[in-house]
């Protein structure tokens, strides 16, 4: 009999042992997971933190500047698009002088639909640029997913403002699949010393 809790005593000091040398690599897939999870709610399915939908883009009518959103964007967005006009439809001013931006009657709504983006509900993904902003970084001894670009962080701040509503935290849904995956690979672990 002592024998057999010797031997359940080494078991155990060898999954203590492979979970403390792995805990660093399973944080960081577990957390790389929470962050496709995370993704896939705001900027697929266009879903705030308590998954309802972040909201609806401004129809209120709107000049966007040609040449400011090519610079902003590049190729990031396709602006072939866009063309210079006014209220009337024309792309000269009565003068002759040649418009620099172009009016949307439906507003933001409508710009999204001329540079082919969804425009049904608000998924936040004109250029990617926010959503590749957010990663699964390892700061010490912890593994978080945070903004890695400051300009993207404000951004995130103002649009949670905008909508009032908290939009880039985990919700309760991506810790407990979080939960989950640590549990699966605990599991497998103590299966491969135990089992």
């Amino acid at each position: 009999m002592a024998s057999s809790f010797s031997n359940i005593a080494d078991s155990l000091r060898r999954v203590v042992t492979e979970v403390e040398a792995r805990k660093g690599d399973i944080a960081f897939v577990a957390t790389q997971n929470t962050e496709a999870d995370l993704k896939l709610r705001i900027f697929n399915k266009g879903l705030d933190e308590n998954e309802r939908e972040i909201g609806k883009y401004s129809t209120k009518p709107i000049y966007v500047s040609i040449a400011k959103t090519k610079e902003e964007y590049g190729g990031e967005i396709p602006s072939g698009n866009l063309r210079p006009k006014g209220k009337a439809g024309r792309g000269n001013f009565k003068n002759g002088k040649t418009r620099k931006s172009q009016y949307f009657p439906g507003g933001y709504r409508e710009f999204r639909d001329t540079v082919n983006r969804n425009s049904s509900r608000v998924d936040l993904t004109l250029s990617r640029r926010l959503q590749n902003a957010i990663n699964t970084v390892r700061k010490g001894k912890e593994t978080v997913i945070r903004f890695t670009d400051k300009d993207e962080l404000e951004k995130a701040s103002h649009l949670s403002d905008k909508y009032n509503k908290e939009i880039f935290a985990v919700n309760s849904k991506e810790a407990e699949a979080l939960g989950r995956f640590w549990s699966r690979e605990i599991g497998i672990i103590l299966n491969k010393h135990l089992g």
